[in-house]
C-alpha cells in the first residue's frame, strides 16, 4: 500500500478449545494494476461459527472473501461505492444459495466487516456481530455498532456507511470479542499503533478475533485537504433494485442513532488560512483550475463511453441488474460533465445513447388507452374495494365482508356479503362448474349461492394462520397464509343428489398439508400454473416446485402481485409504485413492461383468460386496457 495515506496491520486469534470450531480470518487486498487503483484497497475481517468443523468454517470465510474481492475489482469503471454494492449483492446471493448452511441445525453465525479505502474515502459494510472504531482528536467513537436487534445474526448486509478520513485518523475493524477490551485501552493502543503487538502478548480473555487496525502514514501530505478537513461521515443505504441484498433484495437504512453519532464525529469546524491574493497568482490559479476541469471532463467522457460498451455486454449476458447499476453510474458522471460545462455536443449524444439503452433494457411500452369499466363511487356507501377477481363473464370486487359482482353481459352488477365479521380474501371459479363461485375468507371456504345461504366447505383450524389468498390447481386448493406458508388441501367432487347432474357436486376436502418446505420459501403473493410463482419479497420472484425454490429473478421495481394460470402463456407482475405491469415468459425472461401513470397506487389487477385485456382497481373504479 505504498500509494496509500493509511497503513493496515492484521491480527487473528483462534479459539484453541478442542470443542471449538469457530474460525477467524483477515484479508487485505490492494490494487494489482492501474485500473484497480481507481477503486483503492479492500479490507475484510470475518469470523464463522457453526456446528460444522473448523475447516468447513474456514472454507466458508475464504469463499466469502474471494467473492467480495473478485466482484469488487471486476468492473473498474464504477466508483468504489458502486463496486462495493455489487460485492454485497453477489455475496448475499452466494450465502442464500448455501442451503446446507441455512438449516437451523447448522447454527451458523457469521461476523463480517468490509471496508474499502480510496485515498481518504472510506466505505464500510457490516454483517452480524462485527464493529468499527474511529480514533479522532483523542476521542474513540464507534462507527459500526454491534446491533441489539433480532437481526444481528442475519446472513445479509444491512447498509453502507461512508465518509472521509482526516490525516491523523485511526480505524479499527474487528469482530465482537474486541469488546472484552476496555475502550481506554483500545484508545491508548491505537494512538501508539500497538493494537496488534499488544493483543499478540495479552489477549484479555479473547478466544476468537479477526482484527485490522489502519493507521495514518506520517510525513505524507493529505490529498484533498479542504474536503478532508471537513471530515464528514454519512450513512448511505444501498437499496437493490438491487437488489436486492437478501435474495438480491432491499437493504434497510442504518438505525438513525448510529448515523447521528457518526455525524457528530465528522462535523469539525475548519478555518482555512488564505494568503493575500496577488493578481498574477489568482490568474494562474484560474488557468490551472480550467485546465484541471477540462482534463476531468475528458476522463469522464471516456468513462461514460466505456460504461456504454460495458452495458451492452451485460445486456447480451442478460444481466439486467448490473446493467441498470452501470447506467445509473453513467448518469451521475454525465451530471458532473454538465456542471463542468465542456463537450456539450458529445455529452448530449452520449445522454441520448444511454436513454435508448435504458429503454431497450427495460423493454418499456406506454399503454395507449385506459378505459373505465365501472365505478362504485355512487352506489357503494361504506364499501371500500380492496381486490378484484375473475368469475365467468364477471368481475368480483372484494372489500371486507362485502363484494360486488359485475356482469359483462348485463353491463351491471349487484352487491352481496358474507357473514358479519368475515374478511374476503379471494374468489375462485368452482372446479368443473365455472358457473359457480367459491368465496374464501380469512377463516372459511364457501360456495356463493345467490339468494340461498352460502354453503360452507371448510373452517380454518387453530394451528393454521389466517388465509390471505387461494388458488385451485388440479384436485387441490392451495392456501397462502399470513405467515407466508402455503397449505395444500386435496379435494373430491361428490354429488349431493341421487341423480348426478353437473353443478350439484359438493367439494369434499381432505387433510390439510403444509406445502412450503422451509422458512426460506415464504411468500408474500402467489399464483399457480403447475409450478407456484410467488414473491419472496417485493423485489424477488421465485418459481417453486414441491415446496422448494427452483428458479428466481430479481427486479429493480417493487412488485406487489403476481398473476398467471395453467392456461396462460405468460406471468404478469404488478408494480403500483412504478405504474407498471411486467410481462414474463414462464422461464422468467422479461418480454415487456407496460407503463401508465394511472396504474400508480392501484390496489389490484388481473388478466382475462385470453390474455388480451388487463383489469385493475384504483380507488373505487375498475379500469382496463388492451395488451
Amino acid at each position: 500500500m505504498k500509494d496509500s495515506l493509511f497503513h493496515p496491520e492484521e491480527l487473528t486469534i483462534q479459539d484453541k478449545s478442542p470443542l471449538g470450531s469457530s474460525y477467524a480470518e483477515t484479508f487485505v487486498f490492494v490494487p494489482s494494476n492501474k485500473n484497480e487503483a481507481t477503486l483503492g484497497s479492500l479490507f475484510i475481517v470475518t469470523e464463522a461459527s457453526s456446528n460444522k468443523t473448523r475447516k468447513e468454517n474456514a472454507e466458508l470465510t475464504s469463499e466469502i472473501a474471494s467473492v467480495i474481492k473478485n466482484e469488487f475489482y471486476q468492473n473498474t469503471l464504477v466508483t468504489p461505492m458502486s463496486a462495493l454494492k455489487f460485492s454485497l449483492k453477489r455475496v448475499n446471493t452466494l450465502l442464500n444459495s448455501k442451503k446446507n448452511w441455512l438449516t437451523p441445525s447448522s447454527a451458523l453465525k457469521l461476523k463480517v466487516l468490509i471496508a474499502s479505502l480510496k485515498e481518504n474515502k472510506l466505505h464500510i459494510a457490516r454483517m452480524g456481530d462485527s464493529t468499527a472504531f474511529l480514533l479522532r482528536d483523542n476521542l474513540l467513537q464507534t462507527i459500526a455498532m454491534v446491533s441489539n436487534s433480532q437481526n444481528q445474526n442475519s446472513l445479509s448486509f444491512e447498509n453502507i456507511i461512508s465518509g472521509e478520513l482526516l490525516p491523523d485518523d485511526h480505524i479499527l475493524l474487528a469482530t465482537n470479542q474486541i469488546y472484552k477490551i476496555d475502550e481506554k485501552e483500545i484508545l491508548k493502543n491505537l494512538q501508539e499503533k500497538k493494537m496488534v503487538s499488544h493483543l499478540s502478548k495479552a489477549n484479555n480473555g479473547i478466544k476468537s478475533l479477526a482484527m485490522i487496525s489502519i493507521h495514518p502514514v506520517r510525513g505524507r501530505p493529505a490529498e484533498g485537504t479542504a474536503s478532508a478537513a471537513l471530515g464528514r461521515l454519512t450513512s448511505n443505504g444501498t437499496k437493490p433494485s438491487l437488489v436486492s441484498i437478501h435474495n438480491e433484495a432491499n437493504i434497510p437504512d442504518y438505525p438513525t442513532k448510529n448515523k447521528g453519532k457518526f455525524f457528530k464525529i465528522g462535523i469539525v469546524v475548519t478555518i482555512l488560512l488564505v494568503a493575500i491574493s496577488i493578481i498574477t497568482t489568482a490568474s494562474f490559479k484560474i488557468k490551472n483550475e480550467t485546465s484541471q476541469n477540462k482534463k476531468e471532463s475528458e476522463q469522464l467522457l471516456q468513462e461514460v463511453s466505456d460504461i456504454k460498451n460495458k452495458v451492452n455486454d451485460l445486456i447480451a449476458a442478460n444481466n439486467e441488474i448490473e446493467a441498470n447499476e452501470l447506467l445509473f453510474s453513467a448518469q451521475e458522471k454525465l451530471k458532473r460533465l454538465e456542471e463542468l460545462g465542456y463537450f456539450k455536443t458529445t455529452r448530449s449524444t452520449l445522454s441520448a445513447d444511454l436513454e435508448k439503452i435504458y429503454k431497450e433494457i427495460s423493454k418499456a411500452e406506454t399503454i395507449n388507452k385506459i378505459n373505465k369499466v365501472f365505478d362504485l363511487e355512487n352506489n357503494s356507501v361504506g364499501f371500500e374495494p380492496e381486490k378484484i377477481t375473475l368469475g365467468k363473464n364477471k368481475i368480483f370486487v372484494l372489500g371486507g365482508k362485502n363484494f360486488y359482482k359485475f356482469d359483462f353481459n348485463k353491463a351491471d352488477g349487484i352487491f352481496d356479503s358474507v357473514e358479519e365479521g368475515s374478511t374476503l380474501v379471494s374468489s375462485l371459479l368452482k372446479p368443473e362448474n365455472p358457473n359457480s363461485q367459491i368465496l374464501i375468507t380469512q377463516d372459511k371456504i364457501m360456495e356463493e349461492l345467490g339468494d340461498s345461504q352460502d354453503k360452507t366447505y371448510w373452517i380454518r383450524p387453530e394451528n393454521i394462520p389466517a388465509i390471505k389468498d387461494a388458488f385451485f390447481y388440479t384436485n387441490a386448493i392451495y392456501l397462502l397464509s399470513e405467515n407466508g406458508f402455503i397449505y395444500k388441501m386435496p379435494f373430491t367432487l361428490s354429488s349431493s343428489t341421487t341423480t348426478q347432474s353437473v353443478g350439484n357436486e359438493s367439494l369434499v376436502f381432505g387433510e390439510v398439508q403444509t406445502w412450503t418446505k422451509s422458512e426460506e420459501n415464504k411468500l408474500e403473493s402467489f399464483s399457480i400454473e403447475g409450478s407456484v410463482f410467488g414473491l419472496i419479497d417485493s423485489n424477488t420472484l421465485a418459481e417453486l416446485t414441491n415446496g422448494e425454490i427452483k428458479n428466481k429473478k430479481n427486479f429493480s421495481e417493487n412488485i406487489s402481485h403476481v398473476f398467471t394460470s395453467v392456461s396462460y402463456k405468460n406471468i404478469y407482475l404488478f408494480s403500483p409504485d412504478n405504474g407498471l405491469v411486467i410481462i414474463l415468459d414462464k422461464n422468467l425472461n422479461i418480454k415487456k413492461r407496460l407503463s401508465h401513470s394511472e396504474l400508480v397506487s392501484a390496489k389490484s389487477f388481473l388478466v382475462n383468460s385470453q390474455e388480451r385485456v388487463i383489469y385493475f382497481l384504483k380507488g373505487k373504479t375498475v379500469y382496463s386496457f388492451e395488451i
